[in-house]
């Protein structure tokens, strides 16, 4: 039972940097897709600017009407943000999945030190029970900063574009609205 339990965690330490590293390199991957997304929006939004703006009325009726059958090409744009959301939250999730394999380790750890009979087996153990405990803390802690400057960051900048290019986009329904209205009274 000391050597199963000392086993398991030997080796929880390697496979937490090897999954830690993974899901990293995910996660910087993504991150480069998000900005790429978001230059396309930018691009996007840059290339109905002057045609969509809050309460502008010097703009003529057609000119209007383009600007608002724009916003379906902003879909695509959309779909591809939700699916890029649909793999982060997916990885996202891995992330609290470290510190538990560092306990899993302590645990296996604890258990080989209550069963060793001399002292060199109880320091095994329990440097095997600390160790893993310091690299799953290290890799969750590491995956939220990278998580959070890297992702999060990207999703927040676009959420922010999609939602501004809205309000202008009703803006400017409204705006066709009202002339409409005030056209057919007169």
């Amino acid at each position: 039972m000391i050597k199963i339990m000392g086993t398991i965690g030997t080796i929880l330490s390697p496979v937490i940097c090897v999954l830690a590293v993974g899901v990293l390199i995910f996660l910087v991957t993504l991150s480069n897709q998000f900005k790429e997304l978001k230059k396309k929006v930018e691009d996007h939004i840059q290339g109905n600017k002057g045609r969509v703006y809050r309460n502008q009325k010097t703009l003529d009726l057609k000119q209007r009407d383009t600007a608002i059958a724009k916003r379906e090409d902003t879909y695509p744009l959309r779909k591809s943000f939700d699916e890029l959301c649909a793999k982060y939250l997916t990885v996202a999730q891995m992330i609290p999945v470290f510190p538990l394999l560092g306990i899993l380790g302590t645990v296996a750890g604890l258990i080989a030190q209550v069963q060793a009979a001399d002292a060199a087996q109880i320091y095994a153990s329990l440097d095997v029970a600390l160790m893993t405990t310091f690299w799953g803390l290290v890799a969750a802690i590491v995956l939220k900063v990278v998580e959070t400057w890297l992702v999060l960051r990207e999703i927040n900048d676009i959420e922010t574009i999609f939602n501004d290019y809205d309000i202008k986009y009703q803006d400017a329904v409204d705006i066709r609205d009202s002339e409409n209205e005030e056209q057919e009274k007169s």
